[in-house]
């Protein structure tokens, strides 16, 4: 009979939550116990429109993403949000930093590190924190009866995401759009698309140039 044994490493995420801009409720008011519940369940995955929906506040179209925006500029909502969240960085010992770190040991992970001079995968006991930081999971298949022996699955983490994470981290890349000349973007964009002439295009019954005077209508 066939064992197996598997160990699932999560993967750590940033998710950037841009809250607490333009500010409207005055301050010296106190949350609602539906405020609290949004609070609570925003926190849970950062989602705002969820985090509405599952307070209890009714929602219909998209209601339920335009009231939470609107509690986002709530100046107690988002003082009870950024108190929450300092309390939970505090109390779990996760903060910004840590977690740029350990995506950084799954973007520049070797592969080299985790294996032997024949090619066969160390034991994890061998295996330093960073390389084993690299690891989405483990699995240790044991083969029972007369065939014996063990099987082992490694699976990594996506080395290219946690790269791109780390660029944006970074401000790598970002779109940048050139405007030389002082020339509308607008104006720019429609003569790279048209060109700077276009040929006269005929229609049954009427005459058109695309780029020049006023079609007139044919007689």
């Amino acid at each position: 009979m066939n064992t197996k044994t598997s160990v699932e490493q999560g993967a750590a995420g940033i998710s950037i939550a841009e809250i607490g801009k333009d500010r409207t409720m005055p301050a010296g008011k106190t949350l609602t116990r539906k405020q609290e519940e949004f609070v609570r369940h925003y926190l849970v995955d950062l989602n705002a429109a969820a985090a509405y929906r599952r307070a209890g506040y009714t929602a219909r179209g998209n209601s339920a993403e335009v009231n939470a925006a609107r509690l986002l500029r709530n100046a107690q909502v988002v003082d009870a949000i950024d108190k929450a969240m300092a309390e939970r960085a505090a109390r779990t010992e996760v903060d910004a930093d840590r977690v740029l770190r350990e995506l950084v040991k799954v973007a520049f992970f070797d592969i080299r590190k985790a294996l032997n001079n024949d090619g066969s995968f160390k034991q994890i006991s061998e295996l330093d924190g960073d390389t084993a930081a690299a690891l989405a999971s483990f699995d240790v298949v044991e083969l029972g009866g007369n065939e014996g022996g063990v099987i082992r699955k490694v699976r990594l983490a996506d080395k290219l995401r946690a790269l791109e994470l780390v660029g944006k981290h970074l401000g790598m890349f970002r779109e940048r759009v050139e405007v030389s000349g002082g020339e509308n973007p607008l104006t720019l964009l429609i003569k790279s698309v048209q060109g700077s002439h276009l040929a006269p295009v005929a229609h049954p019954g009427r005459l058109s140039v695309a780029g020049g005077d006023r079609g007139e209508n044919a007689a």
